[in-house]
C-alpha cells in the first residue's frame, strides 16, 4: 500500500522529522515576533492562538506550505489552503481532552480535507498529546460513543514532525497532565477543490475579505483560488 492509500484508509498519518532545523528556528522566531499582544492573537486561558491572516507575507510560511510532504500527501486530494494558524500552548496543567471531531467547526461543505500540524517543540504522552482513531473517519461516529474498537496513534511530536489527519477522525485523551514547557505549532487546514463555503456563529472564520456568499465555491474567491 502507497503512502497516499495509507493516509486516506487510516485517515492519519504521522510524518517524522520532516522539516529542516532551520526552517523550524524561522517558525519560531515567528511565533516569538507574533505574540499574545497580536491584533489576531487569541488567548485562551491555555496560550493563545493567532490564526495568521498574512502569512503571505512571512518567508518562513511560505516555506513551510510548500513542504515536499504536503506536496506529496497533501495537495493531490485537497489542494485549496484554507487556512493557517500558530498555536502556543502554555506549561502547566493539562486537562484531559473528550473524543471528538473538528470538521464540524471548519466553514466549509467538501468531500475531502485535512488538517496538518507541525510541531515546533515536544509533545509527550504527559504534556498533553492526543491518540487519534484510526479508520474512524469513515464512520458514523457521535460525540459519546466508545472508541475502544479502533487502533490508536499517538501524536507524541518532536519538533519538524507532521501530524497528518482527516478532520472527521475521532481524537481525543482520557487522562490529564503536566507539561513542564510551552508547546508551540504551526496548523494548517486543507479542502478539496469542490469545498463550499458555510457560515455559522459556532464555525471558525474564513479570512477578512473572502468576498463569498454562503454555499459559493472557494475557489471564486482570489484567497483561494488555486
Amino acid at each position: 500500500m502507497t503512502a497516499h492509500e495509507n493516509l486516506y484508509t487510516d485517515g492519519v498519518r504521522l510524518v517524522r522529522d520532516s522539516t529542516p532545523k532551520s526552517r523550524i528556528a524561522s517558525l519560531l522566531r515567528l511565533a516569538d515576533e507574533i505574540g499574545p499582544d497580536h491584533p489576531d492573537s487569541v488567548v485562551t486561558g491555555r496560550g493563545y492562538t493567532n490564526d495568521l491572516y498574512g502569512w503571505r507575507q512571512s518567508a518562513a510560511m511560505r516555506d513551510f506550505i510548500a513542504d515536499a510532504a504536503i506536496g506529496a500527501l497533501v495537495r493531490p486530494r485537497c489542494p485549496i489552503l484554507l487556512g493557517c494558524r500558530l498555536l502556543i500552548r502554555d506549561a502547566g496543567p493539562v486537562r484531559a481532552t473528550p473524543w471528538h471531531t473538528d470538521f464540524e467547526h471548519w466553514p466549509v461543505r467538501c468531500d475531502f480535507a485535512w488538517s496538518v500540524w507541525l510541531a515546533l517543540d515536544d509533545e509527550a504522552v504527559d504534556s498533553g498529546a492526543l491518540n487519534y482513531a484510526k479508520r474512524s473517519h469513515t464512520d458514523p461516529w457521535t460525540a459519546g460513543a466508545p472508541v475502544d474498537s479502533y487502533e490508536m496513534v499517538l501524536a507524541d511530536l518532536t519538533p519538524g514532525d507532521l501530524l497528518i489527519f482527516d478532520p472527521r477522525v475521532v481524537h481525543g485523551r482520557v487522562t490529564p497532565g503536566y507539561a513542564a514547557h510551552i508547546r508551540r505549532f504551526v496548523i494548517t487546514r486543507w479542502v478539496s477543490a469542490e469545498a463550499r463555503y458555510r457560515s455559522g456563529s459556532e464555525l471558525m472564520p474564513l479570512a477578512p475579505g473572502h468576498g463569498l456568499a454562503p454555499d459559493e465555491p472557494l475557489v471564486k474567491s482570489p484567497l483561494f483560488a488555486q
